[in-house]
C-alpha cells in the first residue's frame, strides 16, 4: 500500500472499500514503526470530498480528531488495543457491503466492528452488509479493529453524540 524508502515492501495494512448503489469508496490504514496515533504529516491524508455519492474515511485513532482522513498511518506496536473511528457519509442511506484487501501485520486479523448491532467481521475473510438509513453521516459506528482473536470490546474514550465541528481562523 505504501513503500518504504528502505527496503521497497509494503506496510502491513487495509483498503477498505464500501459499495452501495450510489457508488464505491474506500480508505487505507496502514502500520509503520516510525509512525504515530496523532497527525503523521506526509503519511495521513486529510480527505477532500465533494462527491454526492457514498463516502468513507477514518479519523485518528487518538484524540483530537476533526479531520476525515482517506489514508492513516499508525505504529504496529498497541495496534490491538486502538479502536480506529470509521466514519461514513451516506446521504440516500440503503445496503452497504464492506470489503477489505488486506497486508499481515503479524498474527493480526482486522476487523469492522459495528457497535449498533453488536457485530465484528473478519476483514481477511468476510464482506460485511448492512442497511443504513438516509441522512447517514459521520463516524461512531463503524470501527477498525486489529486484533488476533475476534475482539469483545475496546475500552475507547466516549465521542461527542453530535458532530459539532468548529475552526477558528486569526482570531
Amino acid at each position: 500500500y505504501t513503500k518504504s524508502a528502505v527496503d521497497n515492501q509494503r506496510w502491513p495494512g487495509l483498503l477498505l472499500k464500501a459499495v452501495s448503489v450510489s457508488g464505491e469508496a474506500s480508505t487505507l490504514v496502514v502500520y509503520n514503526e516510525q509512525m504515530s496515533t496523532r497527525v503523521d504529516p506526509g503519511c495521513d491524508i486529510g480527505q477532500m470530498n465533494s462527491a454526492d455519492g457514498i463516502s468513507i474515511y477514518t479519523l485518528l485513532a487518538s484524540p483530537p480528531g476533526g479531520v476525515n482522513y482517506v489514508r492513516q498511518a499508525l505504529p504496529p506496536g498497541g495496534a490491538d488495543t486502538l479502536a480506529v473511528p470509521l466514519g461514513i457519509d451516506l446521504r440516500e442511506g440503503g445496503t452497504v457491503t464492506f470489503s477489505a484487501v488486506t497486508s499481515p501485520l503479524g498474527s493480526l486479523r482486522y476487523w469492522l466492528e459495528d457497535r449498533v448491532t453488536g457485530t465484528f467481521t473478519d476483514l481477511n475473510t468476510k464482506s460485511y452488509t448492512v442497511t443504513l438509513p438516509a441522512d447517514t453521516y459521520g463516524s461512531g459506528r463503524f470501527y477498525i479493529i486489529a486484533s488476533a482473536n475476534t475482539p469483545t470490546s475496546i475500552n475507547q474514550p466516549a465521542e461527542p453524540g453530535d458532530n459539532l465541528r468548529i475552526w477558528a481562523s486569526g482570531r
